[in-house]
């Protein structure tokens, strides 16, 4: 964190000095050729060279201080996304942006770079160079990869002034005409389809069970002694002199609910695809699902797939291992206030980070345990 603290420091003071090194040699080469030793000569040759370059530093400076603050004025910045293959925006792969620019004039030899200024430094593409305004407008196309899933907004971007012999550059930020957000998801891979971990209440049940998925007993078979007295039907032996038993029919679909929190960092895109893998899974065995992760501060559990994708896309700046406690606590109140009975709810986490243990920790996982 300090290396990237003083590498922004340096490349702000470095943006502050619209002055290059080869300038500052320019203007160095221009005094010795009028100045010094060639001019006691009368070399011709040096003269021209001199002059020549001292119009070429002139037109530079002075044309693009000016060029500069009517452009500050006058420049509007949009930023638009295109289509993607997959139809939204993915983690991991490129999205197409165009950022457009609404320019009343550029100086000759000089260029202009437009890039976004995004909420971390670590969002790397390559710096999209006008080359051609056409009525005043100049469209450039740049691929983003970004590195994880998140809601990315971008409100400014960072203009760069430059002349093509690279004697000044300027810099300034300009707002966009309308701020860009962009929700990318993680991507979601094909995962073989987890297991279920799901309450079942049956007729006559006491306890929740999580193993046999046994429906009620409704079904009949000719009687066997391992099935005991207590499931024969005795109307049936009366009528028939045939022994017949019950037994429990085959469940079409687990029944209860489940609960789902998954610790997954900003960097654990991993987890989030297994989370959507489980929300979807569930629903479509139609469970009932809660589902938190870290990070979702006073956000309520989803119980959607789309919810769940929204949460974890939510929650990623403030997925940290530091705040798993107080995001526990809050996830177990909104279970109790939504009256989850012991009974019916089963717990499963899906862990990506490492754990850091802190206090409280244990005794937040008992808690929740306990619902």
């Amino acid at each position: 964190m300090r290396l990237v603290a003083n590498r922004l420091a340096a490349q702000r003071l470095f943006r502050a000095i619209p002055f290059t090194p080869r300038c500052l040699a320019a203007v160095g080469l221009i005094c010795y050729l009028l100045l010094g030793p060639p001019s006691d000569a009368h070399d011709i040759v040096s003269a021209y060279v001199g002059y020549g370059l001292l119009l070429t530093v002139t037109y530079v400076l002075a044309g693009g201080f000016l060029s500069k603050g009517l452009l500050t004025k006058s420049l509007v910045v949009e930023l638009l996304p295109g289509p993607t293959a997959a139809g939204h925006h993915l983690a991991g792969k490129p999205i197409p942006l165009f950022i457009r620019l609404r320019v009343s004039h550029v100086l000759p030899l000089f260029r202009l770079q437009c890039y976004p200024n995004w909420p971390v430094p670590y969002v790397t593409h390559k710096r999209p160079e006008v080359s051609g305004i056409v009525r005043n407008t100049a469209v450039a196309e740049f691929p983003v990869t970004f590195p994880h899933r998140g809601d990315w907004a971008v409100r400014t971007v960072t203009i760069a002034y430059r002349d093509v012999l690279g004697f000044v550059s300027f810099f300034w930020e300009t707002p966009l005409e309308h701020p860009l957000r962009l929700l990318v998801s993680p991507e979601v891979p094909e995962l073989p389809q987890p297991e279920i971990a799901s309450s079942h209440r049956t007729s006559g049940d006491n306890e929740a069970n999580i193993v046999n998925a046994d429906g009620d007993m409704f079904d009949l078979r000719r009687y066997d002694p391992s099935d005991g007295i207590r499931r024969i039907v005795w109307n049936i032996f009366a009528r028939t002199g045939q022994l017949v038993s019950r037994f429990p029919e085959p469940s079409i679909r687990p029944e209860g609910k489940t609960t789902l929190f998954a610790i997954a960092g900003k960097w654990d895109d991993d987890v989030a695809a297994e989370a959507i893998t489980y929300v979807r899974t569930a629903l479509e065995q139609q469970v009932e699902i809660r589902f938190g992760c870290l990070g979702m501060k006073e956000s309520l559990p989803a119980h959607t797939l789309a919810d769940t994708s929204t949460l974890l896309i939510d929650s990623v700046w403030d997925a940290r291992t530091a705040s798993l406690a107080d995001d526990l606590e809050r996830f177990i109140g909104a279970l109790e206030e939504g009256h989850d009975e012991a009974q019916s709810t089963t717990l499963a986490l899906l862990v990506g980070e490492r754990l850091v243990v802190h206090p409280g920790f244990e005794e937040q996982m008992k808690k929740m345990l306990s619902i």
